[in-house]
């Protein structure tokens, strides 16, 4: 199986799993569980507001929305904003977990529940309100969770870790990561962000096609401010 991640955070609904084998970042695997789509992220913030035009901004307290192709930012009021560069058939959606920015990227949408649906691929992110040599510790420290390389995104450095082979569905929850479990293989992304930590989780594609969008918007991340 594919490996995957499932988080559950509390409010609006949107589907999140894991990546495994876009270009920088592979790890073996399979198919990603349905588990990994069937679970629901959410924020506590109240939805008020549907956004039904495509947007080149996420705001907060609205439902998953339609992101107009080309280069689009988080909100601007939430740190960190996050520049990022889509092509045409994403959508995404912000929102806060114990008040740090959470958002979610994907390549299809759930009009029935109105959530980001990664099936196809997408990118899941969480700031941290400390260093990412603290976040660092509790991974390294998780049991589970092994460092497997450098890495280095929008001009700034970080680590990978993955999901140690032959432990199954590593619980995230204790270490600060919005709750969920990571399979076998599963990378995280932790990178050092002006004296603070943030973390990207990839989901993977099924399609050539995919993984090489997926990958892409990854790489395409800035961090304005």
């Amino acid at each position: 199986m594919r490996p995957g991640v499932t988080w559950i955070l509390v409010g609006a609904v949107v589907v999140v799993g894991l990546i495994a084998g876009i270009d920088a970042l592979r790890s073996s695997g399979g198919e990603p569980p349905i588990a990994a789509t069937e679970r629901a992220v959410t924020t506590t913030k109240a939805v008020t507001t549907r956004k039904t035009e495509a947007t080149s901004e996420l705001h907060l307290d609205r439902v998953a929305g339609r992101l107009k192709p080309g280069r689009v930012s988080t909100d601007a009021n939430v740190w960190p904003v996050v520049a990022f560069t889509v092509p045409s058939g994403w959508y995404g959606w912000q929102g806060l977990y114990k008040g740090l920015n959470t958002f979610v990227l994907g390549r299809g949408l759930n009009p029935e529940v109105e959530t980001v649906d990664l099936t196809s691929g997408g990118l899941f992110f969480h700031g941290f309100d400390t260093t990412l040599a603290h976040v660092a510790r509790r991974f390294e420290q998780a049991k589970g969770i092994r460092f497997e390389s450098p890495v280095r995104i929008g001009g700034y450095s970080g680590r990978k870790y993955v999901a140690k082979h032959g432990v199954n569905n590593v619980s995230l929850g204790d270490i600060g990561v919005p709750p969920g479990s990571l399979e076998p293989g599963g990378p995280l992304i932790l990178l050092g962000l002006q004296r603070r930590a943030v973390l990207i989780v990839p989901h993977t594609a099924t399609t050539d096609v995919g993984r090489a969008e997926v990958n892409r918007v990854l790489m395409s991340f800035e961090f304005p401010h």
